[in-house]
């Protein structure tokens, strides 16, 4: 889709290098830009896959990596080059960083009039917050998300992923892929805070049409009852039950018919309660297999809840070829893969080359940009690429 787009990634950990490797899996030839120390991931290990930590490799697969010390005027200058090569830059340095390094976007496009420049922050570009360090972690917390996060009983808790990171870098993709679309030029950023308060959708709008803050509800919905785990004999399930249909299934399948006086979501809300307290000692009395199977027959969703290895290792998944292998060319040894989730009737999408080693692509980008090998073995000698 993307072939004849070519990316420049800079920073590290997730927003910036997950923006890139969604447009690396459609097809774009994303460069990572590297300091001479690598992305921050390459160094969060354990655990690791041929010296590479499974953190970077997760975030970097389908890109060519090159190293160019920014700090160093000629490594400016061969960045520039890059730029000038380039479509898109997406970067997550905070503002000052790049203004330190004398690539702010604004400069950027000066260099590169057809360059879009994507900016990905904690609080934006401008205004007092623009310079705020950012992590998923705290901006969940800033965003009210983290206080509803968790049990009642228990502390604040932070997702199971980087959700803030990750919804941000998916953010980041649809802005930059609606920009090509159109042609566009210029400077976009896309703020990690906004995005999770634009994406908290009805948590937002529950306080803002109530007035009121509500607490943590573990895995049970504000809006919808019954909408949570229950626990059966042998385990945990989730029972979704989004329609006045769904529940009268449920409340047949148990027969809880006093229940069903509950006939909308409002009435099954204003009596949360008793609703659950029925409900769970009824599961109780059987497996979760069982009930699972009982709910899918009646139209109801319903799942156990899985451990990481057992999604991976589900008849869905196997059927699907979610998870992959291919053979990096390093080791000579098959590496994991999560299939790219986008499927067409036109294209196929698949790993097409390894996460990179650090600079592995660096002579090969600027043999292209059309350096001599002189000047390739000087900028080496003095370090300025790797």
């Amino acid at each position: 889709m993307l072939e004849d787009i070519r990316v420049l990634e800079l920073g590290g950990f997730v927003s910036s290098p997950l923006a890139g490797m969604i447009l690396a899996d459609l097809g774009a030839e994303v460069i990572k830009v590297e300091p001479p120390s690598g992305d921050e991931g390459r160094r969060l290990k354990p655990p690791e896959i041929d010296g590479l930590s499974g953190y970077f490799f997760s975030l970097n697969r389908n890109k060519k990596s090159v190293v160019v010390d920014l700090k160093n005027p000629e490594g400016l200058d061969v960045f520039l080059d890059l730029v000038k090569s380039a479509r898109v830059v997406i970067s997550n340095y905070r503002p000052s960083v790049l203004g330190r390094l004398g690539i702010s976007p604004s400069k950027l496009v000066s260099s590169n009039p057809d360059l879009l420049v994507c900016v990905v922050s904690g609080y934006g570009l401008e205004g007092e917050w623009a310079d705020q360090p950012a992590f998923d972690a705290t901006i969940l917390a800033q965003s009210g998300l983290m206080h509803l996060t968790g049990s009642p009983d228990s502390e604040p808790s932070r997702f199971a992923t980087p959700i803030a990171d990750i919804t941000t870098a998916m953010m980041a993709a649809i802005a930059i892929l609606a920009s090509l679309r159109e042609g566009r030029r210029g400077i976009v950023e896309i703020p990690m805070l906004d995005t999770q308060l634009y994406l908290a959708l009805f948590e937002v709008y529950n306080y803002l049409l109530t007035g009121k803050d509500r607490d943590r509800m573990g895995s049970a919905h504000p809006n919808i009852v019954p909408y949570q785990a229950f626990k059966a004999s042998d385990g945990y399930f989730y029972l979704a039950c989004g329609t006045d249909k769904q529940f009268q299934e449920v409340c047949e399948m148990l027969g809880a018919t006093d229940l069903l006086v509950f006939d909308s979501n409002e009435k099954r809300v204003l009596n949360r309660k008793r609703i659950i307290d029925a409900f769970q000692a009824a599961f109780a009395k059987n497996t979760v297999g069982h009930w699972v199977q009982e709910l899918y027959r009646r139209g109801v969703p319903a799942s156990p809840i899985l451990r990481v290895s057992e999604a991976l290792s589900s008849p869905y998944v196997k059927t699907k070829g979610i998870l992959s292998y291919a053979e990096d060319p390093h080791s000579k040894r098959e590496a994991p893969y999560i299939r790219f989730p986008v499927h067409t009737d036109k294209d196929k999408f698949g790993v097409r080359i390894p996460p990179p080693r650090l600079g592995e692509h660096t002579e090969e980008i600027l043999r292209g940009l059309g350096y001599t090998q002189e000047r390739i073995i000087h900028l080496k000698a003095n370090r300025v690429i790797l």
